[in-house]
């Protein structure tokens, strides 16, 4: 096993966006202008910084020229898919999280409000 971190995770969306440089050095510019695409008619800087869904991690896997359209990112050696299930949207909330994995408090996880 690769990953020992699996179960329900609670997906944010950062609270300061990537620039163009960045999306195209994370992703590669043939899926950049995917995700710009399919974002479009969505007001993506509602969100900054805030809480929007919940998923079940199920596997953490060195990624493969197949992952490139689910990961919206371009295959390169040495990059990894985490791949979730039952992913489930919320109430936006505030959320002021970090790079890397932390337990979330039982008063938080209990006051999330389903879609």
């Amino acid at each position: 096993m690769l990953f020992r971190s699996r179960g329900l995770v609670l997906i944010c969306v950062s609270k300061k966006p990537y620039g163009d440089e960045d999306m195209d050095n994370i992703c590669g510019h043939k899926q950049e202008m995917r995700i710009i695409n399919e974002l479009k008619p969505y007001d993506i800087y509602t969100n900054l910084g805030k809480a929007i869904a919940v998923g079940e991690l199920v596997d953490c896997r060195p990624m493969t020229k197949d992952d490139e359209d689910a990961c919206f990112a371009e295959y390169h050696e040495g990059k990894y898919c985490h791949v979730y299930k039952n992913v489930r949207p919320i109430e936006p909330i505030a959320f002021k999280g970090k790079q890397g994995w932390s337990s979330v408090s039982p008063d938080l996880e209990n006051s999330l409000k389903y879609i």
